[in-house]
Order: structure tokens, then C-alpha cells, then sequence
């Protein structure tokens, strides 16, 4: 694949991945996916209200659009799926957003049994370094 055909879609538009968002949005065609409306509307006008990215920078991005209609993600050929993990009283991890959000990307499988469709998953260490974790499976519906 030639670097001009690359669409990034951005699922989630929070504080974090905001900014991240903005600065493929300066390089590459990147659409901006969120399931608050009001969220995309804001963004629309260039407004942050989490005050991560400034009216200037978000106008930078001429690249980028927002969206929270997920058929406008279709067109997208890489995903970056950054989405929250609150976690309960006993602190483990509420992973159905990521759930929800990985299956935007791969859909659900087409037929019970049906092998999982791989992900590509990254984290950030705790010295602030993005490190490879390998394959990621995604979730199918029980």
C-alpha cells in the first residue's frame, strides 16, 4: 500500500486521543469517530472542550473530519482504537467500550465458531514509550 492511499480511523475523541487525531489529520486523510454528537458537533466548530487542542491547531488538521456515524468509517484501511477502561470497586477493568469499539472495526463474525480477526494492540509504558503487545484477537459476541 502506497503511504497516499492510508485513511486512519480515530475511534474516540477524548483527551487523549484528540490530539492524536489532529496530528495524523495534518498528514494523512484521518476521520475522527465518536459516539457523542455533541462531541462531534463542538469539534465541527473547532472547539475543545477538554482544552488538549486549541482552534488553530484543529483547523492545522485539514485532513481531518469527525464523525459519529460509523459508515463513515468503512473507507478507513487503518484503525487506531483508543477508547476508555474504567475500571469496578475491586478494580478490574470494564472492558466493554474496547468490546464496542473493536467490534466498529471488525464486525461481528460472520457465523458462530468463525475465527477471530486479528488486531494490531500498542501501549504506552510507564516511561511514556509506545510498546508492541503483538496480535490482538478481537472479542466476538457470546
Amino acid at each position: 500500500m502506497d503511504v497516499s492511499d492510508v485513511r486512519i480511523g480515530i475511534i474516540g475523541l477524548g483527551y487523549v486521543r484528540l490530539p492524536l487525531a489532529v496530528e495524523f489529520g495534518k498528514k494523512f486523510h484521518t476521520t475522527g469517530f465518536d459516539i457523542n454528537q455533541a462531541r462531534i458537533a463542538e469539534l465541527e466548530k473547532g472547539v475543545d472542550n477538554t482544552l488538549e487542542v486549541d482552534a488553530e491547531e484543529l483547523r492545522s488538521a485539514n485532513k481531518l473530519g469527525y464523525t459519529s456515524n460509523v459508515e463513515d468509517l468503512r473507507e478507513c484501511n487503518f484503525y487506531v482504537v483508543t477508547v476508555p477502561t474504567p475500571i469496578d470497586k475491586n478494580k478490574r477493568p470494564d472492558l466493554s467500550p474496547l468490546k464496542s469499539a473493536s467490534q466498529l472495526v471488525t464486525g461481528p463474525p460472520p457465523h458462530p465458531g468463525a475465527p477471530p480477526l486479528p488486531l494490531h494492540r500498542v501501549a504506552r509504558t510507564a516511561e511514556g514509550r509506545m510498546a508492541d503487545l503483538g496480535p490482538l484477537v478481537s472479542l466476538q459476541r457470546a
